[in-house]
C-alpha cells in the first residue's frame, strides 16, 4: 500500500536578480534568497542571507544548490539544503532559459 502524504508546509521565496559568476560554458550563477513566507502546516519566515547556485550546462540542464533558513514560529530556525537536476526536453528548457511560462 502506497502511503499518503500531507503537504508539510508552502514557501513562497523572494529572490533578488541573478549573479553571474561565470558566464562560460559551464556556467555559474547565484540567486540571492532575500525573505518569504512560511505558510500551510507550519508557519513563519524565509530569512534573508541564503541562496541558489546553479550550473548551467550546454544542453539547458541545470545543477541547482540552495541553502537557506526558516525561522518557523514557535519552532526556531531551520537550516534547509537541497539540491536537484533541472532537466527537460530542449524546447521547455529554451522557454524557461527566455523566462517563459511553461506547462508543468
Amino acid at each position: 500500500m502506497t502511503p499518503a502524504l500531507t503537504p508539510l508546509m508552502t514557501l513562497e521565496v523572494v529572490v533578488a536578480p541573478p549573479v553571474s559568476v561565470d558566464p562560460g560554458t559551464p556556467g555559474r550563477r547565484f540567486i540571492p534568497i532575500v525573505g518569504g513566507t512560511v505558510s500551510g502546516g507550519l508557519e513563519g519566515q524565509v530569512l534573508a542571507g541564503g541562496g541558489d547556485w546553479q550550473t548551467l550546462w550546454a544542453d539547458g540542464r541545470m545543477d541547482i544548490s540552495a541553502h537557506y533558513i526558516l525561522d518557523i514560529t514557535g519552532h526556531g530556525t531551520v537550516e534547509i539544503r537541497s539540491e536537484g537536476v533541472r532537466a527537460g526536453p530542449p524546447e521547455v528548457l529554451a522557454a524557461l532559459a527566455r523566462g517563459e511560462a511553461v506547462d508543468p
